[in-house]
């Protein structure tokens, strides 16, 4: 299996996330955002579009819901770099070496509520949805600075916080803009972000600061990939054409033959 599928999808999806990207982030801080927002392979949102369009849903929703979590995303790109002294995010200086970190750490903190606003227009579960993965990210973060439990367990915990609970809210929001049962689609995202994170841990060439064996990783890679694609078997999906773009999306996020740098994206 290849990730043909899903990559022609994302692609074709990119103009219409990235016009709407282009609306939402406007106001004072309008340049500063964009600056930001700019760039990336838009993992997250194209997966929010793919499932809602496969089982029919409402794409003025999805779109507002994906773009809802990019935001997020890139919110925490910016707060990222600075607790790393990142030089560069998306083939570009990074905002705090740019800017200065008043104005990074202002942006960071500000972009969230943008994403809260688009999702709160869809109903009060959107926004509190995200608020947990926001939490779930800065716990991710936090565990990772000061890890002390240096455990596979405790680091395979750290990517879920800091990395799958994203993916799978973006997975929830495509299936909840199609009105289906969010939980499936919940462990398909934690899969999804778990396979990535690993994998970009080991394009890295680094654990994350444990000392976990590539070849396990690579393993469990493998493992969460081949188990996101079983749970598509589940779905009953009213294009055929999308439902085998999900079921390619997880060799595509985390694919260990073509190695691809996919930080940022």
């Amino acid at each position: 299996m290849t990730g043909e599928a899903f990559e022609r999808y994302r692609k074709e999806a990119l103009p219409f996330i990235e016009s709407r990207l282009r609306e939402v982030v406007e106001g004072e801080l309008a340049e500063l955002y964009r600056y930001v927002v700019e760039g990336g392979k838009r993992l997250r949102p194209a997966l929010t579009l793919l499932i809602s369009e496969a089982f029919g849903g409402d794409s003025r929703m999805a779109l507002d819901l994906a773009c809802s979590v990019e935001l997020t995303h890139c919110a925490s790109l910016a707060l990222d770099d600075i607790l790393d002294w990142h030089e560069e995010r998306r083939g570009k200086v990074a905002l705090h070496r740019l800017e200065g970190l008043q104005k990074a750490v202002t942006t960071g903190f500000t972009m969230p509520s943008l994403a809260l606003n688009l999702a709160a227009k869809y109903g009060v579960e959107y926004p509190k949805m995200l608020t947990d993965a926001w939490v779930s990210m800065c716990m991710g973060v936090y565990q990772e600075a000061d890890p002390g439990d240096l455990s596979w367990k405790a680091y395979r915990k750290s990517v879920e916080l800091k990395t799958a609970r994203l993916f799978s809210t973006a997975c929830m929001f495509g299936a909840r803009a199609a009105g289906q049962d969010g939980r499936g689609f919940e462990e398909y995202g934690l899969h999804l972000g778990r396979a990535f994170q690993m994998a970009d841990d080991i394009m890295d060439g680094i654990d994350g600061g444990r000392q976990v064996v590539a070849d396990r990783l690579k393993m469990e890679v493998e493992t969460e990939a081949r188990t996101a694609v079983r749970l598509t078997d589940r779905w009953e999906a009213k294009r055929e054409d999308l439902a085998e773009a999900l079921r390619n999306a997880p060799v595509a996020i985390a694919s260990l033959q073509k190695v691809e740098r996919l930080e940022g994206s």
